[in-house]
């Protein structure tokens, strides 16, 4: 058996393929067809339809290719169904001749991601048979739960799962699962307890007092905490963030772009400027309010986005947008907008409601908490 990708088999395996037909060689040859010469960047090449310059041009088939050069027996398989390509492999060896399969699915780096919903693993079900391990997919890994034997249990890396499925498929016990169908009480929380939380927003919002009020009860749920925040000219009304990250061991205060589990934001611009640091199956809860900066003010170039939370949905699906101004003022007091985004938030935490309450009255000036705890609760009450 021999393996060539389609960008190579067109630079230098045509002319092998005609030896192996031509010397009646028992051979089978598997042609990996993504649609890009991926060893030397994803260029196009004569298969793509496109030429190196954009152009449209024609296309050549490569199962119609391999078939004038007189191989008779030549599929096609999606290689995304894993019983058929080992079915098809079983049968070609069999043959004493020379043979081609081609996998037909285009590369998922380019020219652009593709990324559907990633899979979970439910630990409760995961045998630690490791067999997900044997399909070498880099967004599985050994989690730091083992079976009676001593054998980890699989954990998938949903930043790097392209939702193909090939897991599921050689998964005995069914411990795999797309995220949205994972039965379990939290819908955020991971097996090894990893949160990443981006809270933005301006001076004077409280975005420092929200990332302290995470970080406590994440400390008294015994997990390790690590923070980081921008100030900014936050006394003037300036720029704020805080990163806040929460696991069993935190080794760096920072989110990487891309990370972040939950973009919590007291301010829709600040929002949509944070929201590419969200993962893709992440949440966003967003205040409407709009504070427009002098800067924009005073400009006549400057505009402010006050489609702000539209530009948000359209770049990913969970998106939780609320009139927190108006229920701060209902309750009476303007800058309750954080404690009751933190309200909403918490929802998609496993943290008890004891330690959020807990929180509140240990951090918050005396004379504020019983407010704070209404806000926060109206918050919780609020879901999508």
């Amino acid at each position: 058996m021999a393996v060539i990708g389609d960008g190579t088999f067109f630079h230098s395996g045509i002319t092998g393929l005609i030896d192996a037909v031509y010397n009646k060689s028992n051979v089978t040859v598997v042609i990996l067809d993504n649609s890009a010469t991926v060893m030397t960047g994803g260029q196009q090449h004569p298969a793509t339809g496109d030429t190196l310059m954009g152009d449209k041009t024609n296309v050549i088939d490569i199962p119609t290719l391999c078939k004038s050069l007189g191989v008779k027996s030549v599929r096609v398989v999606d290689p995304y169904n894993y019983q058929e390509c080992l079915d098809s492999v079983k049968d070609e060896i069999e043959k004493n001749e020379t043979s081609v399969i081609i996998t037909n699915r285009p590369c998922v780096l380019m020219p652009e991601r593709i990324m559907d919903e990633p899979y979970v693993v439910d630990l409760d079900l995961c045998n630690g048979c490791s067999a997900c391990f044997r399909i070498s997919c880099p967004a599985i890994m050994a989690s730091e739960e083992t079976n009676e034997h001593g054998s980890p249990k699989a954990l998938i890396d949903e930043t790097l799962c392209t939702g193909c499925s090939l897991c599921t498929q050689v998964c005995k016990p069914d411990a795999i699962v797309l995220k949205s169908q994972f039965a379990k009480e939290f819908v955020i929380a991971m097996a090894d307890m990893n949160f990443n939380i981006l809270i933005v927003g301006v001076g004077g919002q409280g975005v420092l007092l929200a990332s302290e009020l995470i970080s406590e009860v994440a400390i008294q749920s015994g997990l390790d905490v690590k923070k980081s925040e921008v100030h900014g000219m936050s006394q003037r009304g300036g720029v704020v963030s805080s990163h806040v990250k929460i696991a069993p061991k935190v080794y760096s205060p920072t989110i990487q772009y891309g990370q972040a589990d939950v973009v919590l934001s007291f301010e829709k611009a600040e929002g949509l400027r944070a929201i590419d640091w969200m993962k893709r199956d992440g949440v966003a809860i967003v205040s409407t309010t709009a504070l427009v900066p002098a800067i924009v003010t005073s400009s006549k170039n400057l505009s402010y986005p006050h489609d702000a939370v539209d530009r948000m949905k359209e770049k990913t699906g969970k998106v939780i947008a609320l009139e927190a101004d108006d229920i701060a003022l209902e309750l009476g007091n303007p800058r309750l907008v954080n404690t009751i985004l933190l309200g909403v938030m918490s929802n998609y935490l496993p943290f008890d409601l004891d330690m959020w309450n807990q929180a509140i009255k240990d951090k918050v000036k005396a004379k504020f908490v019983d407010v704070n705890l209404k806000a926060f609760e109206r918050g919780r009450s609020i879901t999508e």
